[in-house]
């Protein structure tokens, strides 16, 4: 998501009692605005100013505290965070994403058709975040960092895929819409904001809206934020939202008896934010579709700076670099050691999404959004126009009972035929609809979909941070 932030690792559970960032900052505005007009009326006692300062330096001081000490993972200290210019910047940013895609042409629209055997087909679309393609040893990287990945039968990797930019704002855009990393070029440059790709269209989370899926969209990042809107505004057609942050608003006996719903049976560990929480909310998802059709979308936090945020049984290789004590150019190849212990985390969770899917008619497509710089030629962490911050895994699988059907076998055939393709984000639009079974004259392309022998011939796109 953010290409230069640090990780909050203090308690989640302190963030998850306070309220989110947003109604926290917004309620602080408008005491602020009120004092302002208290103290601007001249038939104001010396008692009501006294009382209005002390209202507003308390207020002041909650939203310091909130904007230093918020349990959230999505937390910038940068100078924009804080007050006044935390107020304006959040106000104007906010304001800027929803102008820019709050005004989309609905491709749901369009004419669709689905496949019959796909009637009650579950599709989980996951975006792994800051992954790298040359980490994976399912792409032959030496050291072993996806053991379950490498043993699962009906499995696809591409080990040449490259994704359309190397920050997630631009780069998911590319995923789901029909936008192509080439015409959302002039977009992808126009600055460092939030908005910085005005897709016309929505995504194809509204096309499996109205083929009657069951849409849902969980990521375990927080829902709004400088990095986090854009997506968040897509995420928004889906059916059923889940972010990290969903139920901070809770009472620690609403916290807990929430959780009890959702399988939850270790609350401290789910309070630590670790990618497995995406698993209860997937669990949930599935039951409710009831055996019929579901889209479920997930955005895990991934292999994120600052490559801590998993559990300690994954912290396999070691000696890790502690990146809130140590500069990341001092770290070495304890560096990397902390990075592979994320990718090592990642395999697991995918693992146990496919787990979840066997016995159903059901398929898993995983694509990073960008790789990550650990110390190539002096960089390190992502948003720079490089060969290995482009250079993405994307893995597809398939349950035995998709595989059963002729027309969906083939398919898979075809993607197991292009493994070895060059490809980009470019297909993953149309390679989405293609699997699911959803077919589209006006919308989806044959040449960019990944399961059709006809493929179109890869075109780099240089020049895009």
């Amino acid at each position: 998501m953010a290409p230069h932030r640090r990780v909050d690792r203090g308690s989640l559970s302190r963030g998850r009692r306070a309220l989110t960032r947003e109604p926290v900052s917004g309620f602080g505005a408008a005491v602020l605005c009120a004092s302002i007009r208290i103290f601007g009326r001249r038939s104001a006692s010396r008692l009501d100013r006294g009382i209005t300062a002390a209202i507003a330096i308390a207020t002041l001081a909650a939203l310091v505290v909130d904007a230093a000490y918020f349990g959230g993972r999505a937390r910038t200290k940068v100078w924009l965070d804080y007050l006044p210019l935390g107020l304006l910047s959040q106000t104007w940013h906010f304001a800027a994403a929803i102008r820019t895609y709050g005004t989309k042409i609905d491709i749901s629209r369009k004419a669709y058709q689905l496949h019959e055997a796909n009637r009650d087909l579950v599709f989980a679309f996951v975006i792994g975040e800051s992954v790298r393609s040359r980490n994976f040893s399912l792409n032959g990287y030496a050291r072993q960092t996806n053991p379950a990945l490498e043993r699962m039968p009906n499995l696809v990797s591409f080990p040449h895929a490259t994704s359309a930019a190397t920050t997630t704002r631009k780069s998911v855009p590319v995923m789901i819409t029909r936008i192509t990393a080439a015409a959302a070029l002039p977009l992808m440059t126009s600055g460092e904001t939030w908005h910085d790709i005005s897709v016309p269209e929505t995504s194809f989370i509204s096309i499996f809206n109205r083929l009657g899926f069951a849409t849902s969209f969980l990521a375990n990042w927080s829902q709004y934020g400088p990095w986090a809107t854009t997506e968040t505004i897509f995420a928004e057609e889906a059916a059923y939202t889940w972010f990290s942050n969903s139920w901070r608003t809770l009472s620690d006996a609403q916290h807990a008896q929430r959780l009890t719903a959702f399988g939850v049976r270790d609350v401290v560990r789910f309070d630590q934010g670790y990618d497995e929480n995406l698993l209860f909310i997937l669990d949930h998802r599935i039951a409710a579709a009831g055996g019929g059709r579901s889209l479920i979308v997930m955005h895990p936090y991934g292999s994120h700076f600052s490559y801590t945020q998993i559990p300690p049984e994954f912290r396999r290789f070691t000696p890790v670099c502690d990146l809130m004590e140590v500069a990341i150019a001092d770290c070495g190849p304890s560096l990397v050691n902390a990075y592979d212990n994320t990718i090592l985390y990642a395999d697991w969770f995918l693992a146990e999404v496919i787990r979840r899917l066997q016995g159903r008619n059901a398929v898993l497509l995983y694509v990073g959004d960008h790789g990550e710089s650990l110390g190539e030629e002096g960089y390190y962490l992502h948003s720079h126009d490089l060969e290995w911050e482009k250079h993405v895994p994307l893995i597809v699988w398939a349950s035995d009972r998709f595989l059963a059907d002729p027309i969906n076998r083939a398919k898979f055939a075809a993607l197991r035929a292009n493994r070895n393709r060059q490809v980009t984000h470019d297909f993953i639009f149309h390679t989405t609809l293609d699997l699911a079974g959803i077919e589209s004259e006006e919308v989806l392309r044959p040449a960019l979909s990944l399961c059709r022998e006809s493929v179109a011939p890869f075109i780099p796109v240089h020049g895009v941070p």
